[in-house]
């Protein structure tokens, strides 16, 4: 109705004329603007809300809407649910306070509206950051829609589609991070989630590896997160193909880059391929030096020699194993106790399944005071489950290994 409101706005017959319209800010910026120019005075926007705003929005859901979960609790936690947590705009507010069902189709229409497939890569590119709750420079931005064919100025498609992307010192951010993980789960396609999750990561292939290294903290995190196995796996839809192009694509490209092999033996991990996975983890040691790659890779021993049948072709891979993940801790590994308690469960389940309970009581005998100190030292909930289980193996015979004892998020 772009056209007919400014015919309205100009003509004679009316005056004093003020309207009050609801628009996406790109649809705004990218057509109605234009049609409008010159035929209006003064523009007041309303995008975000203030505390007062907030206070009467609860006051309106108290009597009209959804109010069964915030009336669980208090003042002080329903006004964060709308205000803070919202980033103060009001649909994500109401979508933080009622999880109503409208959010995702507001999405979806914005998603829709958004312009042609520049602008809506552009907005996906963004996204890929923003679902981290970090910035990401422009010029990455740039160079990733280069690598997609679009040679769009980046200025003109964050004008476009303002209002689901903003600009603040040449540095990029999505809506709201619950916003763009919506826009991920339900509405754009695994397939384009892939061509730009490359092309991203080929933007930052300019760069001195390793490559977190060579960047601010804010892209530098954007690296990181991006080309993190379970973010790929869970932005890929667990689609193994697909989870597979993203890494083979970069062999080359990032083949001196420890903490990218690192990635791709995890996934290869995730996906039952342990050969090929312990393969790439002695890349990324030969690539670089980490606790966290020490780490994986004698994890990745372990798994191998609980698939061997005989004690004999397991015991180097164990012995290499509780080596790598002593030198883990060696090497810096921060917080918790979790290189021992690795060490500790997958050497006592690897000799438990191929020489029995009495041999896997004299590894544990060997352990617990190795355990205590390092209680004495730093203790935490896992460190004392597994002190737990393995003196109740040495006194009792039994064993209850941690479920998640190879599946550390690296």
């Amino acid at each position: 109705m772009g056209e007919q409101i400014a015919q309205i706005l100009t003509s004679t017959e009316f005056g004093n004329i003020r309207l009050v319209i609801s628009e996406s800010k790109s649809i705004w910026n990218r057509r109605l603007k234009a049609a409008l120019n010159g035929s209006i005075a003064h523009i007041e926007e309303i995008s975000v809300i203030n505390e007062s705003d907030a206070l009467s929005i609860l006051t309106k859901l108290e009597a009209f809407g959804p109010w069964t979960r915030l009336q669980k609790m208090n003042e002080e936690d329903r006004f964060k649910e709308v205000f803070h947590k919202s980033g103060q705009q009001l649909l994500i507010g109401l979508m933080e306070a009622t999880t109503g069902l409208g959010f995702t189709q507001i999405i979806r229409e914005d998603y829709s509206n958004a312009g042609d497939k520049e602008h809506k890569d552009f907005l996906i590119l963004v996204g890929l950051a923003g679902i981290h709750r970090v910035t990401i420079s422009s010029s990455l931005v740039g160079r990733a829609l280069a690598y997609l064919g679009s040679d769009k100025d980046v200025n003109r498609l964050t004008s476009d589609v303002e209002g689901i992307v903003a600009s603040n010192n040449g540095r990029l951010s999505t809506r709201h991070p619950v916003y763009v993980r919506k826009l991920f789960e339900k509405i754009v396609s695994a397939e384009v989630i892939e061509e730009c999750l490359i092309a991203l990561l080929n933007a930052f292939s300019d760069y001195e590896v390793p490559v977190i290294k060579s960047l601010g903290k804010q892209d530098s995190i954007v690296f990181k997160s991006i080309i993190n196995h379970r973010f790929i796996k869970d932005m890929l839809r667990g689609d193994e193909k697909r989870m597979l192009n993203v890494y083979s694509a970069f062999e080359t490209t990032f083949h001196t880059d420890g903490l990218y092999w690192l990635q791709y033996g995890l996934t290869l991990r995730g996906l039952g391929r342990q050969p090929e996975a312990l393969d790439k983890l002695k890349t990324a040691r030969e690539a670089y030096t980490s606790p966290h790659i020490e780490h994986a890779y004698a994890q990745q021993l372990m798994i191998i020699a609980s698939q061997k049948s005989i004690w004999d072709d397991a015991e180097p891979l164990v012995i290499d194993a509780v080596a790598a993940f002593a030198k883990s801790t060696e090497l810096g590994w921060e917080g918790d106790n979790y290189p021992l308690v690795s060490s500790v469960e997958g050497h006592i389940s690897v000799v438990m399944k191929l020489l029995g309970v009495v041999k896997a009581q004299d590894v544990a005998k060997t352990y617990t005071n190795k355990l205590l100190a390092a209680k004495k030292s730093k203790t935490d909930p896992r460190l004392e489950r597994t002190l737990l289980n393995v003196m109740t193996l040495a006194t009792t015979g039994e064993w209850s290994k941690e479920p998640d004892e190879f599946d550390y998020d690296e």
